[in-house]
């Protein structure tokens, strides 16, 4: 109850002028003594200053209906913020959960199902933003204002109350510098703070982008190697080249090549002239008489009478003007 806020100098001009009109809803006080009053704190109070007199209603009302009293009629005002909204909305929460009586095992009854629904469609709202209200009533007064004001969303507003004061009075700090806040980053900063780690700089951190919870990484670096024989040095910068395959390293010695990378001893050659010898036109080894008459390479008329003797074995049947002619090899 601020008496400084507009809305209690409108009251006040009203019932100078009018009087109290709605009377006071008060209940008899159960630890004695006179009454207690339940709804129109500010009636009886603007009433008490100005020597009015103050009508009154006496009920007998238990804990948790004065409760729900209470918080409705803050619920009801023409201007509320949304620091008292959040406080009100979870005591009229609490007083109608403790009107349901105690919780019953086994599954939930319709009543308390529908409870976060009946309540949402009072204040005309969603069960989500409703509860996301009712979480402000942990904030602080400078992060609900902040609400008020426009610059920090419901949804972020709701997942920074869950910080401790200190920590929530730093992120709208960080906010102020120009830091972004997020929904995810803050769930983030959940986690630091329960890991015991949050402090200012890791806070900077973490909305920035940065996990500080993660383990670091860290980057092997390039072990320097042996150059080997026949092996281009690297280029600075670039990974070593590795070993040609035709290379061995014995276990403590210097790499030798490979017998099969080795080349043939001249001994072990062949003769020149025991080596086939390919026809120019590259279709038999010179030296081989052909069983068939291959395509042709020489023409007929320069091949030898039939029964000469080295003549080819040409079969009759062909109608080829050409035949492939076998020439003995030459040796030296």
């Amino acid at each position: 109850m601020d008496p400084n806020s507009d809305d209690y100098r409108e009251l006040k001009k009203s019932i100078e002028l009018n009087g109290v009109k709605d009377p006071v809803l008060t209940r008899i006080n159960p630890e004695g003594g006179g009454l207690e009053i339940v709804s129109g704190q500010r009636r009886h109070m603007i009433a008490k200053e100005l020597n009015y007199p103050i009508p009154a209603i006496i009920q007998k009302l238990d804990d948790a209906d004065v409760m729900i009293l209470v918080n409705d009629g803050n619920l009801h005002r023409p201007h509320i913020s949304t620091h008292d909204l959040a406080i009100a909305l979870r005591g009229k929460m609490e007083g109608m959960k403790q009107k349901a009586g105690r919780k019953k095992k086994g599954a939930p009854t319709a009543d308390e199902l529908n409870r976060d629904e009946k309540l949402a469609q009072e204040m005309g709202m969603s069960v989500s933003k409703l509860n996301r209200i009712i979480r402000l009533s942990e904030a602080t007064k400078d992060v609900c204002d902040r609400v008020d004001d426009g610059t920090l969303a419901l949804s972020i507003a709701s997942a920074v109350s869950f910080l401790k004061p200190d920590h929530q009075d730093e992120v709208l700090h960080l906010m102020d510098l120009g830091y972004r806040v997020s929904t995810e980053r803050v769930e983030y900063l959940k986690k630091v703070e329960k890991a015991g780690k949050l402090d200012e700089k890791s806070m900077r951190l973490v909305l920035e982008g940065e996990n500080v919870l993660d383990p670091p990484k860290t980057i092997p670096t390039p072990q320097p190697t042996a150059e080997q024989p026949g092996q281009s040095p690297a280029a600075p910068g670039e990974p070593p080249l590795p070993p040609s395959p035709d290379m061995k390293s014995p276990a403590g010695g210097q790499p030798v090549p490979t017998p099969s990378a080795q080349a043939p001893p001249p001994e072990n050659r062949p003769p020149r002239h025991l080596l086939p010898e390919i026809c120019p036109l590259k279709c038999l080894p010179l030296g081989r008489r052909p069983r068939r008459a291959p395509p042709s390479c020489l023409p007929r008329s320069r091949m030898r009478a039939k029964g000469s003797r080295n003549a080819p074995n040409i079969p009759k049947s062909s109608s080829q003007g050409t035949a492939c002619v076998s020439i003995s090899p030459m040796f030296p």
